[in-house]
């Protein structure tokens, strides 16, 4: 990266050895500095005294503790360099600390959030199966509407489940990650019967057009129908009664430019060759998951593939916020890439791109 005085306040050569080495640079003059002098944040910003140290906490690098001065007519830049040796220890400390503070608010939010989540399907269970269990008056309700009542919220518990345990798996690094052809419109064709149950409850109905022939992409399937199984659910949830999911399953073209191409990985000889905008650069397997539903606000769409974010009405709705973070982590893990079109009231459309199987 070039350094330039508007766009860096720090040496980024500075920070990268202190973070890269463990150990702290303490310069008297950058500009009598054999190893410093030459380099292009150093010239550009003008330094002369330079310090630099890591902050350890636990034996980890916490951050770094950088100060520098322009010369000694420069006050407001002007530091004593000596008095920040005593200083590092506590920093690092209290920096630790609240990080540390900040895990322990996040993983009592999720906790709170997860019972308060169980708690709702449960009792639906509880409620039915005791409705059937006893003889007499069930207002109406046939046994198989029970035992399709009991269903739907026992899939709604397993899925709330699966995404803990995703998240869990994932921030561990245990991910089962074996890559194989994958036929992406199987995946999507099975998992969408497995939603049949819960969507005839609410008589929506699936719109499945998968365009022949599509070809396999590279992925882990069980991972891939995680992906489906969250932008189906959430297709559903946000859907009104008697409405329609459109699902569509298509092999497509993807030409330089397009702000939603996947990355190319630096393995690839097509990362180092010269495009002009509108080339091809590849085909990927591509999944359209549409909606009817309110729609979000162009505030939540900048957020929505991060951690614990929920969409209007996503309270009262059921669910962690978890599934379409998951959603980008396994499709970037592939290789692929993810995105979301929307407005208020207009509904919203799911695309995933991944790279086909050579």
């Amino acid at each position: 990266r070039t350094f330039h005085r508007d766009d860096a306040a720090v040496s980024g050569t500075i920070v990268r050895r202190v973070a890269a080495s463990g150990q702290a640079v303490a310069v008297a003059d950058a500009v009598l500095d054999d190893e410093l002098k030459d380099e292009s944040s150093v010239v550009a910003l003008g330094l002369r005294r330079v310090y630099a140290a890591p902050l350890r906490a636990r034996g980890r690098l916490s951050g770094i503790v950088y100060a520098d001065s322009l010369g000694a007519d420069i006050d407001e830049r002007t530091l004593d360099l000596a008095q920040l040796d005593a200083a590092i220890a506590p920093l690092a400390l209290a920096l630790d600390h609240g990080r540390l503070l900040d895990d322990a608010a996040r993983t009592s939010e999720l906790m709170s959030i997860l019972a308060h989540e169980i708690r709702n399907p449960l009792a639906g269970i509880l409620g039915y199966s005791e409705m059937g269990a006893e003889p007499g008056d069930t207002d109406g309700i046939t046994t198989a509407e029970l035992f399709g009542r009991i269903k739907h919220d026992a899939e709604r518990l397993r899925r709330l489940v699966d995404n803990v345990f995703e998240l869990a798996r994932h921030e561990s690094g245990n991910t089962d990650w074996s890559m194989a052809p994958v036929e992406v419109g199987r995946v999507v064709t099975d998992v969408a019967r497995s939603f049949a149950p819960v969507a005839g409850a609410r008589r929506i109905r699936f719109a499945l057009d998968l365009a022949e022939p599509i070809g396999p992409a590279m992925g882990n399937a069980d991972r891939l129908a995680q992906v489906v199984s969250n932008l189906l659910g959430n297709a559903v949830k946000f859907s009104p009664d008697g409405g329609t999911v459109e699902i569509r399953v298509y092999r497509e073209t993807v030409r330089s430019g397009d702000p939603a191409a996947p990355p190319i990985p630096p393995a690839d000889p097509r990362a180092w060759i010269p495009t002009d905008p509108g080339d091809e650069i590849g085909e990927v397997i591509r999944v359209d998951v549409k909606d009817h539903g309110p729609g979000m606000s162009a505030e939540l769409l900048a957020q929505l593939f991060e951690k614990f974010t929920q969409g209007a009405g996503a309270a009262r709705r059921g669910g962690l916020g978890l599934g379409l973070y998951l959603c980008r982590e396994i499709v970037r893990r592939h290789g692929g890439s993810i995105w979301v079109e929307s407005a208020l009231g207009k509904g919203a459309v799911f695309s995933v791109r991944l790279p086909v199987a050579l």
